[in-house]
């Protein structure tokens, strides 16, 4: 289901989709061992998001994972044949002769078509449109995530500097692992919540914690929504104009300063005293030919928003 959402993300192509699906490959390219593989797969193998990506996540969104998904449902049907149901928590088992053809699997075709017709309401009543078409030189737009990803990004931005991959490899990865190995941990015949005090606090503290990460990105995003975007060059100096620029071209998803931001590229902190003045620029306009492996993709952005966030870059010392 995540990689579903993450798929289906992109698939607007506007500034919003574009952004957050920058964001997303990042946080999938840290996973140790595979994340470079990942990243390459899922953009042109540069790291770059263009027509490409587009297409390999439309056909990832809309070919192989609804497969997959089907799938597990018939290897969950499979099993639930195999060992029977369980029955309601705290009630009395069903009948072992029971088969799941046909009541169970009538009960089973209304509710995925009550699900299917809640889908097809929310569709129909959304006021949500599209936003300006994906470019990495639109002025004044100020990214946030979808809020099925709040959470989650709440958590990257109040973990500690160089806690980046438990935010995004270890506490997903273990949430997952958990919910797979649950069944076969936990093999008590007891399965009423308030008989089962360890899981059920473990699961409702889980829930809590996303809870109040969620209402902070939440609240994050009212913040970014609300912002007023770049400044023009009437209303601020250059150095001002950098920060905005350095905020809409999202680059704290790569880099922090004094804490804020994610640690996925060098510590911007005081990084003017230790890069001479004359290397911004042609570092910002070709990364790969100052620095071989670095994964920056180069600054699109006009030469006076160059010199703009030039500005702000010598300014922290």
């Amino acid at each position: 289901i995540v990689l579903e959402l993450l798929t289906g993300m992109l698939l607007p192509y506007d500034q919003r989709a574009y952004w957050a699906t920058v964001v997303g490959i990042n946080m999938a390219s840290d996973a140790p061992g595979v994340g470079g593989w990942i990243r390459d797969l899922l953009t042109d193998g540069r790291g770059e998001i263009g027509i490409v990506t587009l297409v390999r996540f439309y056909f990832l969104h809309v070919c192989v994972l609804p497969i997959m998904l089907i799938l597990l449902v018939v290897a969950h049907l499979g099993s639930l044949q195999k060992t029977g149901s369980a029955g309601p928590p705290g009630g009395s088992p069903p009948d072992p002769q029971q088969t799941f053809f046909p009541l169970q699997a009538f009960r089973d075709l209304v509710v995925s078509a009550l699900g299917t017709l809640l889908l097809f309401v929310i569709a129909a009543l959304s006021t949500d449109e599209l936003g300006e078409p994906a470019s990495r030189t639109v002025e004044g737009f100020t990214p946030y995530p979808d809020w099925y990803f709040l959470a989650h990004f709440q958590l990257l931005r109040v973990l500690p500097s160089g806690w980046q991959q438990v935010a995004t490899v270890y506490v997903p990865g273990g949430l997952c692992a958990a919910l797979f190995l649950l069944p076969f941990l936990d093999r008590g015949a007891e399965r009423h919540p308030r008989r089962r005090p360890v899981l059920t606090g473990a699961g409702v503290l889980v829930v809590l914690i996303g809870v109040v990460l969620w209402l902070g990105g939440y609240r994050d995003m009212v913040a970014h929504q609300d912002d007023p975007g770049i400044p023009s060059v009437a209303d601020a100096d250059p150095l001002a104009r950098g920060k905005a620029l350095y905020e809409q071209y999202e680059c704290y998803t790569c880099h922090m300063i004094d804490g804020d931001g994610i640690e996925y590229g060098p510590d911007l902190t005081r990084v003017a005293r230790r890069v001479r003045a004359d290397y911004f620029g042609p570092f910002l306009r070709n990364p790969q030919s100052l620095v071989s492996e670095s994964e920056m993709p180069p600054f699109e952005g006009t030469e006076q928003e160059l010199a703009e966030i030039i500005a702000y870059l010598r300014s922290l010392k």
